[in-house]
């Protein structure tokens, strides 16, 4: 008895609060069905984000397992709430994070509890379910943060600023009035279909599905460093947005992995406004790089449109379009630029080159103020430059 009193003293002892930091502990319990090994996993990441938030002391590994040989518990014992507040007590910790995995079908779940020591209450209880463990993995940062009430990022004038480091992350920060800085690496869209909330949904098409953005406001994307989104399915788009206002997307790489062709361009832009991309690429997998439709104000600038399978944009029923200072190159098979019931379609110091097609500018006649000022249009293998000469104005430009 001596002995037991004297290693609950030193437990005690070494689990003391540091700088008066309330302590937490995190605790995971996991149905057989969901596997030790990605159990562990869960814990070890689950704690890491809790660590950044900073205001707790997080009672290590080593304290939590003396605590639960002290009682005789075992993992398995965890999934008990009044055997978490036990360990909870015995470690002095304030509050515990209970993380309760499971399996309900073909979907993991993860729920994340924030536990009360002393009154047993609940504070907050958060759940998702996901199709595999990487989509899991990466979405635990969220979770933890709706958790505790945050939302992971800071906010000034009513615009979020956040930064994500996966294509979890990324879809989650898809909404309004939401700046996101997209750190260096490659984002892959693809059987991220559980990923869902009131502005994403998925479009199924044939040989996986590809995300739907809808009426959002006030988006950026941006990339810190080299930041490349992608997509596996060949028949998607890799981002369609519809009824959206204000987008802007700065210095990505957007592309599929495999080719597309009849469908699945890179970007769509549906009944949109006021859209913005510089210093991106949109490179060859897509159908098309880019399609409008019913959009207005749109500008593409110091970017690039290259090695689409079946051409550089489609712009139907749209207005107000401005290609600036962007490099459309070594796109092929059909028309490669398609105006159709469009006005004021701008194309400014760019550079078209080595496209091959049918032709290079459709214009129907429904469509007007369609003009080429200081553009170098180059080394394309077209049957034709334009179908009608007379609804495209010419200024300054080089053809070689």
């Amino acid at each position: 008895m001596k002995i037991k009193i004297i290693s609950l003293l030193m437990i005690l002892f070494a689990i003391m609060p540091i700088f008066s930091q309330p302590v937490l502990s995190v605790i995971v319990s996991a149905e057989p069905a969901f596997g030790p090994e990605n159990a562990a996993a869960v814990s070890s990441i689950v704690t890491a984000h809790v660590s950044e938030i900073g205001t707790y002391r997080i009672v290590s590994a080593a304290e939590r397992e003396a605590a639960f040989k002290e009682l005789e518990f075992s993992m398995s014992d965890m999934a008990d709430k009044e055997s978490q507040l036990r360990v909870g007590k015995l470690l002095a910790a304030k509050e515990i994070l209970s993380a309760r995995c499971s399996k309900a079908g073909d979907y993991l779940v993860l729920q994340l509890s924030l536990l009360d020591v002393q009154t047993g209450t609940v504070k907050k209880s958060v759940l998702g379910k996901y199709r595999n463990l990487g989509t899991l993995l990466e979405s635990t940062r969220s979770l933890v943060a709706d958790c505790f009430g945050l939302d992971g990022s800071r906010e000034k004038e009513g615009i979020r600023f956040i930064t994500v480091t996966n294509s979890t992350e990324l879809l989650h920060a898809l909404k309004s009035n939401t700046v996101v800085t997209l750190k260096a690496g490659t984002y892959d869209l693809s059987e991220k279909n559980d990923v869902k909330h009131a502005n994403l949904s998925w479009y199924d098409m044939f040989d996986g599905f590809y995300p739907i953005i809808k009426s959002v406001n006030n988006l950026t994307l941006r990339s810190e460093g080299d930041a490349e989104i992608v997509i596996k399915p060949s028949y998607g788009w890799v981002i369609d947005f519809q009824t959206c206002q204000n987008l802007r997307f700065e210095r990505i790489r957007f592309s599929h992995i495999k080719p597309g062709f009849c469908i699945g361009g890179v970007l769509r832009f549906q009944l949109c406004e006021n859209v913005e991309i510089t210093g991106c690429t949109l490179d060859g997998s897509g159908t098309y790089g880019v399609e409008l439709t019913q959009t207005s104000n749109f500008t593409m600038s110091q970017s690039r449109i290259q090695n689409c399978t079946y051409g550089i944009a489609q712009l139907y029923n749209s207005q107000n379009i401005l290609f600036i200072d962007s490099v459309l190159t070594q796109n092929q098979e059909y028309t490669m630029i398609d105006i159709q019931n469009t006005s004021n379609v701008d194309f400014i110091d760019c550079e078209i080159t080595r496209n091959t097609g049918s032709s290079l500018v459709f214009v129907d006649s429904s469509s007007y103020s369609v003009v080429f000022t200081r553009t170098r249009i180059a080394n394309n293998s077209v049957n034709e430059l334009f179908n009608d000469r007379k609804k495209i104005r010419l200024e300054q430009c080089i053809f070689e």
